[in-house]
């Protein structure tokens, strides 16, 4: 079956399996989970009939302790960390320039609103003032968005919150996932399978304010040994395949 593969699959897992020694079945699949990391951002699947999904990879992949799993996972996963490197770099950089506007805007609005106030206290027309103050609330600076591809072991509150309200470029990556299959993420399968979708989804705490998440998208690579996902339920492993 390794023959099937295109031709730049088969000698990119060869080549890994030539400088790593690792089996090249946990290859193929780590190298499909990263390649659909890539370009998930950047392509869409259409069915027969018509249909489309985002390009978004569920994968779990069980592997004994001591298969090189973390080798082949970390050797991939290095230009997604570079990337991230660079993107904080110009996160900084952006967050800088918008706390010096921000400061410039704030002191500027001030002066505005008590204008405006001084104005309505008086009974006079607000008209102006009130233009004034509502065209320069519109071009109150943006705040920047740390851009942070990789997650590895949130709560489903906090995995809901990155997708949500940070970058929505967003996979859930982790090479000994043990402890994220026994936590709150797969507690709850169905959230995970409206991720897989794209639906549109809001989102209700009592604890905090209430939010959508839209126009995302989000894949999840686990490898964890057989043992812990042996041990659990079969009720539990029913209802996530299910799901």
């Amino acid at each position: 079956k390794f023959d099937i593969l295109p031709r730049h699959i088969r000698y990119w897992a060869s080549h890994l399996h030539y400088i790593t020694g690792v089996a090249i079945e946990i290859i193929l699949v780590t190298l499909l989970a990263f390649l659909g990391l890539a370009c998930q951002d950047l392509y869409c699947v259409q069915l027969k009939n018509k249909q489309r999904f985002p390009l978004a990879l569920y994968l779990l992949l069980l592997s004994r302790s001591g298969s090189g799993k973390s080798t082949i996972f970390r050797l991939l996963k290095d230009p997604f960390a570079q990337q991230e490197r660079e993107f904080e770099d110009t996160y900084r950089a952006e967050l800088k320039a918008y706390e010096r506007k921000n400061i410039l805007w704030e002191a500027e609005f001030e002066v505005l609103n008590r204008l405006y106030k001084k104005t309505l206290s008086k009974g006079e027309d607000t008209t102006e003032t009130g233009k004034a103050l509502e065209e320069y609330i519109g071009r109150k600076p943006d705040k920047p968005v740390r851009k942070i591809i990789i997650t590895t072991n949130p709560t489903s509150e906090a995995l809901a919150k990155a997708i949500g309200l940070e970058y929505q470029n967003k996979a859930l990556f982790n090479d000994e996932a043990t402890a994220v299959y026994k936590g709150s993420v797969f507690n709850n399968p169905a959230l995970l399978n409206t991720y897989w979708c794209g639906d549109k989804i809001t989102i209700d705490r009592a604890s905090s304010e209430s939010f959508v998440i839209e126009n995302y998208v989000f894949s999840c690579f686990l490898m964890m040994q057989p043992q812990p996902y042996n041990n659990t339920s079969r009720q539990k492993r029913v209802n996530i395949r299910e799901t």
